[in-house]
């Protein structure tokens, strides 16, 4: 397990990689004891080069707040369904001891 001992080496992805789609790269954060991957256009300041404005871990709990959490997100921030893609997760989560996030059912009982 990779021990992060700063708040800086939190807002830094694990992994990067390329998306397989346009120009896109695959960043992979640690989020709340959990990996998410984030596929960001390099074309513009990633999500760790923002870190002036806001974390990493603020832009996932936003794109959760107005979509459904997942362990992959899209470059608009949208949840993705990408089999290749959560294959390198699944690499990183090896190599890292970090598991993926993960998704409990919410339902409500009447």
């Amino acid at each position: 397990m990779i021990i992060l001992k700063t708040t800086k080496e939190l807002n830094k992805p694990l992994a990067t990689f390329p998306a397989g789609i346009k120009d896109y790269i695959f960043n992979v954060y640690y989020y709340r004891l959990q990996l998410v991957g984030v596929i960001e256009d390099p074309k513009f300041l990633q999500l760790h080069e923002l870190d002036k404005y806001l974390t990493p871990t603020d832009y996932i709990d936003w794109r959760f707040s107005v979509h459904w959490p997942a362990p992959i997100l899209d470059v608009y921030g949208k949840p993705l369904k990408n089999e290749k893609l959560l294959q390198l997760l699944y690499q990183v989560s090896d190599k890292t001891g970090w598991p993926l996030l993960t998704i409990k059912s919410f339902r409500k009982y009447f």
